[in-house]
């Protein structure tokens, strides 16, 4: 229509020109369809013509990236503009035609000055568009463009509030169904965005995803910018996954970001940002589950990216660093110098487009200065080490307080300063580390649930860092660290808004050895009171987070019973919260995915609500401390009933500290252990306990811990060991004899000189011990240490001296004793002796006649033998909190997924997330006649994630589990002689003191022992006692 009008418009038909601007706009809406550089070409010939017949011009020849073009329509907008002086009606059209042109030269070359002189149009423009102006909501729009570009030049934050305050003006003008909304709705989001970015208010994080989503709705296919609302939601979504680890957050990105793709074939001009944004998620999806298709595919989207971004290209610098992060990424998995060479020098040229004040240089020199430091690692060149430190200078230079980024430049110029030291030796070097450090975590946000993930991180980082640069140098600073590290250690999962998803983060994100190392350093400084608090703090995290939402309130409910009655039903509220399913299928429609994001922010509001009425109750008198990490004094009552022996090893030391109600007494163990050796016995009782093959390596380690730690192997005499083969002679050593030295071991380097401090007497009425092991030492056997090769005479172990129980943290020993009430005794008891896929246990039948020797049938609630119920997960449950005592004898599964480990009954799992959910007020003892209930997960080895620790959160006092397999005719034996001992004088059915349950499981393993034969410790050792 508009080529016929034009014919019967011939120059100079005053109309002609509205009508050559209209086909020139359906020529534009055309190209952004198909793509096709002919339709942008009629475009510009038209508008240029309309130039020439009037004074205006759309700055549309900026996406082929001609610098001369851009130069011309500059020029042509300063021409339009001086024609159209003031009152001229469309002064205001020229005013923002040509900031538009300005800004996007800005964009191409950085010029700050272009930057302020679009700025000043588009504020000059605004003004002769006042409400009801019909583009106003344009102009405001303009506006918010350039001043959040401003922002992210400067970091100053007025500019970004501003830009989102001219976004939300904007976006007011053009309700629904207005063809703009969609677009105003994506750059609010983006500055939403930025500003969680900046700030962390998660709040404008999940506000920024449902502007997105809301664009997203507005633009069904085949609307023409849907990609674009794909790619911004996948990018937002991205985040999200980043500081929540959803797995279902960084799926549903790369799903978006895929349909963007797809919605963009060659050769649309947006076709290469979609491919950069799938390669960055797919990059991402790499890195949390190392499958190396994700990475070749994110090199291959990136060198795509590049292919269609050629010389001059205004995004070709993007492409250049994705593809080099990519690159190097791969360097990282395979060591392969080309990559690492290759990627040096994208990074290189990406540099030379940016030149200074570009707002990304920064970014591009800190990526740049982390290739050539990682050059210099690899083949030693100091020149690649001073470039590194260059390039990381000029990199903080251009990141002045308050850029959001400088927290980043600080530590990796640290890291860089303190490599030379290595280097060197230079003092100054590392004071100068440790400065920056020092300064890199002073810039991370406050401990707040409502800050970002990313910065949260970057503050661990920095004081991980600092800590162990300062400790290897010995340098006076390293506890400060250190304490500072632990500090921020419990907000890399407080955001999390489901227990999978704690666990995750803090497996992912925390440096599983820091809490040792940091109690080493106190250690030798002679701070064992502070070292006993950084262990306590820096381990157990999960388990001191999810305890906090039942902690009593006794003191508050007295003096400020208001408080106390919103504090509850607020700990109620989020720990029903964090177990709802966090997974999210991506078929889920949109209104369920909404209500997911609901969910979350729910969570986020009551999280924002406890802290803020902890707040308050610490402003109170005498509360100032009230859930705050427990201090040295409260730690020293978990040792009212008996000594705490916490167990420590690093790379440098092996140490026990023992805490008893007047101190903290040290117990060095380095001359004979070092952590190393800790993990030399870890590995052997795992192969001992799992029946594997023991390295050969291993097994050469293990015969020098015998040697050195005072012993023959095995405890063999001479005659003996001439009578054997050698350890080399036998590539599979009998796991009797791998325990036994193990056992040896722990006896003369460890518990034997805790009891010789302790001046520990083998005597009748045993005292009670508790050992807290950390790390490696929660897989040993410390309760069963021993000499046990009795043909020589020489018979010593634990077991004559103590009482041995096990605690996972000081903390979970500082709750009232089980209740000794009048009420008959409900025990509740559930055997299992048939399971599908594994082997049957016929011995749980035996067990539980057994168990009805000594407790009344009234008292006994029975599940799975005969004439009783099936051991259903459901009916099982419905008992649990209404009983003091519960006996399991079924099968245990320790899983990958701590929370999926599990009792193993008649219709299913009794997983270690369910039994969470449980508030068992009655519950006092809980007897886990199963495989593996007390067995340490490497993966979480600071966090005690197995089943005996979940009984204790779960409320039961004291807990009998098992550290491996144990042999199915061995349940009945225990439980006869265990509730033997523990029911004595109850035959009535009066509730037995559970306190006892230790002294009852002691002499019960005891007698299991004496049936057997010299080495029959996969027998007896894995039984052990947890709690009161």
């Amino acid at each position: 229509m508009c080529r016929k009008g034009l014919m019967l418009l011939p120059t100079p038909h005053p109309d002609r020109s509205s009508y050559v601007n209209s086909l020139g706009s359906a020529f534009m809406v055309r190209f952004k369809q198909s793509g096709q550089a002919v339709d942008l070409e009629e475009a510009i010939s038209l508008y240029r013509e309309t130039l020439i017949l009037c004074p205006a011009i759309h700055p549309i020849r900026s996406q082929t990236g001609q610098v001369a073009d851009l130069e011309e329509c500059i020029s042509l907008h300063r021409e339009s503009f001086m024609l159209r002086s003031a009152p001229h009606p469309l002064r205001s059209d020229s005013l923002n035609n040509l900031a538009s042109a300005v800004k996007t030269r800005f964009d191409r070359a950085g010029q700050v000055a272009d930057l302020e002189e679009a700025i000043s149009l588009h504020r000059d423009s605004l003004i002769l568009r006042p409400a009801p102006h019909p583009d106003r909501s344009a102009s405001l729009n303009n506006l918010a463009n350039a001043v959040l570009t401003r922002f992210k030049q400067t970091g100053q934050a007025v500019d970004l509030e501003e830009a989102i305050s001219l976004y939300r003006e904007s976006l007011k003008l053009h309700l629904a169904p207005h063809p703009d909304r969609s677009m105003l709705l994506n750059n609010l989001g983006n500055a939403v965005k930025t500003r969680f970015e900046k700030t962390g208010q998660v709040a404008d994080l999940e506000e920024a995803i449902s502007l997105h989503r809301e664009s997203l709705m507005l633009r069904s296919a085949p609307h023409p910018l849907r990609s674009d609302s794909l790619n911004n939601l996948g990018a937002a979504v991205l985040t999200r996954f980043q500081q929540t680890g959803q797995v279902a957050d960084l799926e549903e990105s790369i799903s978006l970001h895929r349909e963007s793709l797809g919605l963009l074939p060659a050769p649309h001009p947006n076709r290469s940002i979609s491919l950069t944004n799938l390669g960055n998620a797919v990059l991402m999806r790499f890195h949390r589950a190392g499958q190396v298709a994700d990475l070749e595919e994110a090199i291959s989207l990136h060198r795509d990216s590049l292919i269609l971004r050629p010389a001059l290209h205004p995004g070709r610098s993007r492409s250049l660093a994705g593809l080099a992060n990519a690159i190097i990424t791969r360097f990282w998995q395979t060591g392969q110098a080309v990559d690492l060479e290759e990627a040096i020098s994208l990074y290189r040229e990406s540099l030379k487009l940016r030149p200074a004040p570009h707002p990304v240089r920064s970014a591009l020199l800190d990526n740049l200065g982390v290739a050539v430091m990682t050059r210099f690692q690899q083949i030693g060149r100091a020149v690649d080490l001073e470039e590194a430190i260059s390039l990381h200078r000029d990199s903080l230079t251009l990141r002045p307080t308050p850029h959001p980024d400088r927290s980043m430049s600080l530590m990796n110029l640290g890291s860089a300063v303190m490599v030379r030291f290595q280097q060197t030796g230079q003092m100054v070097d590392l004071d100068e580390a440790i400065s920056l450090y020092r300064g890199s975590l002073m810039l991370r946000p406050a401990p707040h649930v409502d800050r970002s993930k990313s910065l949260n991180n970057l503050g661990i980082a920095a004081a991980q860092t600092w800590a162990r640069c300062a400790d290897e140098r010995n340098h006076t600073s390293a506890l400060e660290a250190y304490q500072l590290a632990i500090q921020l250690y419990p907000l890399v999962s407080m955001l999390a808004s489901s227990i999978s998803s704690r666990t995750q983060l803090l497996a992912d994100k925390l440096d599983p050895h820091l809490p040792a190392d940091a109690a080493a350093c106190a250690i030798r400084l002679g701070q064992l009171e502070q070292a006993v608090e950084l262990l306590e703090e820096g381990r157990a995290i999960f388990w001191s987070q999810a305890l906090q939402f039942r902690t009593p309130l006794d003191d508050l409910w007295q003096a400020h019973p208001d408080l106390a009655h919103k504090l509850q039903d607020l700990s109620q509220a989020l720990e029903w919260s964090s177990f709802r399913d966090s997974q999210m299928s991506l078929r889920e429609d949109a209104r369920g995915v909404v209500t997911m994001e609901a969910e979350a922010a729910t969570f986020r509001r009551l999280h924002e609500d406890r802290l803020a009425t902890l707040e308050r109750i610490r402003a109170l008198e005498g509360f100032n401390q009230f859930l705050f990490p427990q201090n040295i004094e409260s730690l020293k009552r978990a040792a009212a009933r008996g000594p705490v022996v916490l167990l420590n090893a690093n790379l440098a030391s092996c140490d026990a500290l023992i805490v008893t109600p007047t101190g903290v007494q040290h117990v060095p163990l380095s001359i004979n252990l070092t952590g190393l050796d800790i993990a030399t016995l870890a590995a052997s009782v795992y192969s001992a306990a799992s029946k594997s093959r023991l390295p050969q390596t291993i097994q050469d380690s293990l015969k020098s811990l015998v040697q050195e730690a005072g012993g023959s192997r095995s405890g063999l005499d001479e005659e003996d060991r001439k009578q054997r083969p050698s350890a080399q002679s036998r590539p599979n050593r009998p796991p009797p004899d791998i325990l036994r030295d193990v056992l040896a071991i722990l006896w003369r380097s460890v518990v034997r000189p805790v009891i010789v401090t302790l001046k520990l007497k083998s005597i009748e009425g045993l005292p009670r011990v508790w050992w807290c092991p950390t790390g490696l030492f929660s897989i040993l056997p410390v309760h069963a240490a021993g000499i046990y090769h009795t043909t020589m005479g020489d018979l010593e172990n634990a077991s004559e001296y103590m009482i041995s129980s096990y605690t996972p943290t000081l903390r979970s020993l500082l709750v009232p004793p089980p209740i000794i009430n009048r009420h008959p005794l409900q025990m509740l008891v559930v055997i299992q002796p048939e399971t599908e896929g594994y082997n049957a246990l016929h011995g749980t039948r035996e067990e539980m006649r057994r168990i009805e020797r000594h407790v009344p049938s009234p008292s006994l609630v029975k599940f799975g033998s005969v004439g009783a119920p099936p051991s259903n997960v459901e009916a099982v449950l419905g008992h649990l909190p209404h009983v003091s005592i519960a006996h399991f004898a079924c099968h245990g599964v320790q899983d990958r997924d701590p929370l999926e480990s599990a009792l193993l009954l008649n219709d299913g799992r009794l997983d270690i997330a369910t039994i969470m959910k449980l508030p068992l007020p009655n519950a006092s003892l809980a007897f886990l006649s199963a495989c593996e209930t007390a067995q340490g997960d490497l993966r979480h080895i600071n966090e005690a994630m197995h089943l005996a620790a979940t009984m204790l959160f779960a409320g039961f006092r004291g807990v009998v589990g098992t550290m491996w397999s144990i042999a199915d005719p061995d349940g009945p034996v225990i439980a006869d002689e265990f509730y033997g001992h523990l029911f004595q004088g109850h035959e009535d059915g009066s509730q037995p003191d559970c306190t006892q349950a230790a002294r009852a499981l002691h002499l019960a393993v005891i007698n299991l022992r004496k049936r057997f034969q010299e080495g029959s410790f996969l027998r007896w050792v894995p039984f052990v006692h947890y709690g009161l």
